[in-house]
């Protein structure tokens, strides 16, 4: 039987926290980190508000001024600021459960 974790690594003003979401599908834990983004973007500091369109257009366009760093796929998401000692680094990794 396969399990899928969702790894969500946080620095919050130098202060690591983990924080594990077992999930029975890849799609299920797709949809949790959609969820924990979401969250992150609407609810924590200093993300609070952002756009991570604007963000990935920015780094796109070489503007290294925007004051975050974005770097997503479909199974991890990365975003730190560039002025503070902030982080947010989510990961889908799968475990065969025996």
């Amino acid at each position: 039987m396969k399990v899928f974790l969702l790894i969500q690594e946080s620095n919050v003003d130098g202060e690591i926290l983990i924080n594990v979401i077992p999930c029975s599908t890849i799609d299920k834990a797709r949809e949790e980190m959609k969820k924990e983004i979401d969250t992150l973007i609407t609810e924590s500091e200093p993300y609070k508000g952002i756009n991570l369109e604007e963000i990935a257009l920015a780094q796109d366009n070489d503007d290294n001024d925007c004051g975050f760093t974005l770097e997503q796929t479909n199974d991890s998401f990365y975003l730190s600021c560039d002025y503070d000692d902030y982080y947010e680094h989510l990961t889908i990794t799968e475990k065969e459960v025996v």
